[in-house]
């Protein structure tokens, strides 16, 4: 979704008292876009590595916190056998048809790392750094959201990418607004009727903007990393 459309949108039809609710939210647009011009938002999804970036996009860290934390992550990394704990997550039936053994163990030693971090903010932001690099490791395409086979894609060393995220994305984070009190993020279903019950007649702009419509399953889409948050797809 576009952020100038969000804005564009935002400018028309809300101020400053207004509330935009995005019961759709995806990767989060509407509501950066609302932090930026401090509106107040609502963003709703049902897909936990969704909300999990939109709290990331919209939570400032300083560049000093991120250094001192990757520093303590790269110094005390290294690959874990995914063999030991491959019990510990679904979503996959089989993780070695998408990924190399050395990825796997690669993987799981960059994520053992990141939930040691005790403050929940700077986690997440590792791990959105994280996940956004499993498909472009792993041997799925990158050029489709359906999880096809690229296999000379695949990398065995995931961290050199991971290093990288977080050294680009980190500049972003930087310059978000410390105030995001305004925005609102939880999980909920978009046909849930108290949804619609709870909200009714309180906002002035409900950007909707529905997920791929008849083109492939939503949770399909994140397949691959929501494996890595230990959540079976299907369920979402």
């Amino acid at each position: 979704f576009p952020p100038p459309i969000a804005t564009y949108l935002i400018d028309q039809y809300a101020s400053n008292d207004s509330l935009v609710i995005d019961p759709m939210s995806g990767s989060g647009s509407t509501a950066v876009e609302c932090l930026l011009k401090g509106v107040t938002c609502k963003s709703f999804d049902v897909n936990p590595m969704m909300l999990m970036l939109t709290r990331v996009k919209t939570t400032h860290l300083s560049i000093e916190v991120i250094n001192k934390h990757f520093t303590k992550i790269k110094k005390n990394y290294v690959p874990v056998a995914f063999s030991k704990h491959q019990e510990e997550f679904v979503g996959l039936r089989d993780p070695y048809h998408f990924f190399l053994k050395d990825t796997l163990n690669s993987l799981l030693g960059i994520r053992t790392q990141i939930l040691k971090i005790e403050d929940i903010k700077i986690q997440e932001f590792f791990m959105i750094c994280f996940l956004s690099i499993i498909r472009r490791v792993s041997r799925a395409t990158t050029q489709q959201g359906r999880t096809f086979l690229d296999v000379e894609t695949a990398e065995a060393n995931p961290f050199p990418f991971f290093e990288k995220k977080v050294e680009n994305f980190k500049f972003s984070v930087s310059e978000i607004p410390k105030n995001n009190r305004k925005i609102i993020i939880e999980e909920r279903n978009l046909i849930d009727s108290n949804l619609v019950v709870e909200n009714k007649n309180s906002a002035d702009l409900i950007i909707l903007h529905p997920p791929y419509f008849n083109a492939y399953k939503y949770s399909s889409i994140t397949s691959l990393e929501t494996f890595w948050m230990g959540i079976n797809h299907a369920n979402i």
